[in-house]
């Protein structure tokens, strides 16, 4: 499928979710050490706590919603689906993101007809 053709809210989607899923997976990268480069370490060494809580901030949000924020241990072991929750609430506001980008844009425009036979 062309990417031209996806509507915004796909895109702004799968965007949001990339990146979600790249962010969370080298916070967990570099926090198991599994990543020693030195130079890879002084790009986000500083930086990392603030790198976390943007990466996981929709998830800790959830979660203190429910009145139970476990701590960052407690989140921490269980990796692999922190990173698909994160990804799918990324998913989910950038969808949402996606679609009001789409509807200021267009609003203007008169309706495409879609039904040329």
């Amino acid at each position: 499928m062309n990417k031209e053709l996806w509507p915004y809210w796909m895109k702004g989607a799968v965007l949001f979710s990339g990146l979600s899923l790249l962010a969370s997976t080298l916070i967990l990268l570099m926090l198991s050490e599994v990543v020693k480069d030195p130079h890879f370490r002084y790009l986000f060494g500083n930086n990392l706590f603030s790198l976390m809580i943007i990466a996981f901030s929709p998830l800790t949000a959830f979660l203190g919603m429910r009145g139970s924020v476990p701590s960052f241990s407690e989140i921490f072991r269980e990796g692999i689906s922190l990173i698909l929750i994160t990804a799918l609430a990324y998913f989910l506001i950038g969808a949402l993101l996606g679609w009001l980008y789409g509807k200021l844009k267009n609003r203007n425009k008169p309706p495409v007809n879609r039904n040329l036979s």
